[in-house]
C-alpha cells in the first residue's frame, strides 16, 4: 500500500530514474541469452532487450520445414527470456530506486511480464 511518508523517497528516485534507465538498457544490450533448439543445430544468441544477435544453423539434410520450425522456436524462447530478464531488471531498478511502493507499481510490472 501506498504510504504518504514513502514520497520523498520516491521523488529522489524519480529523479535519478532517467539515468539509471539509460544505465540499466546499456547493461542489458551487452548482455546475452543463447538458446538451443533442434538438439544443437539451431542456436540464437539475444542481448537482454530482446534484440537478437546471431543465429546459428548446424545442421546438414534436415527438411527446410524442420530447420524453419526449430528457427522459430529458438527466436521465441529467447524473446521470452529476454522479456523476463528486462522485467526483472526493471523491478530490481524500482526497488533500488524505492519505487515499487508506488501506486499502480504492481500493475505495470505485471503488464510488463504480459499479464493483465
Amino acid at each position: 500500500m501506498f504510504k504518504l511518508g514513502n514520497l520523498p523517497a520516491m521523488m529522489s528516485g524519480l529523479q535519478k530514474l532517467p539515468q539509471a534507465m539509460a544505465a540499466m538498457t546499456e547493461k542489458l544490450r551487452e548482455e546475452r541469452i543463447y538458446v538451443e533448439t533442434g538438439a544443437g543445430s539451431v542456436q540464437v544468441c539475444f542481448n537482454g532487450l530482446g534484440e537478437m544477435q546471431t543465429v546459428e544453423l548446424k545442421s546438414e539434410n534436415q527438411p527446410a520445414e524442420e530447420l524453419q520450425r526449430w528457427v522459430l522456436d529458438a527466436c521465441n524462447q529467447g524473446h521470452a527470456q529476454a522479456k523476463q530478464r528486462y522485467a526483472e531488471a526493471m523491478h530490481d531498478l524500482a526497488s533500488e530506486l524505492k519505487l515499487d511502493g508506488m501506486p499502480g507499481f504492481d500493475s505495470a510490472m505485471s503488464s510488463l511480464m504480459g499479464g493483465q
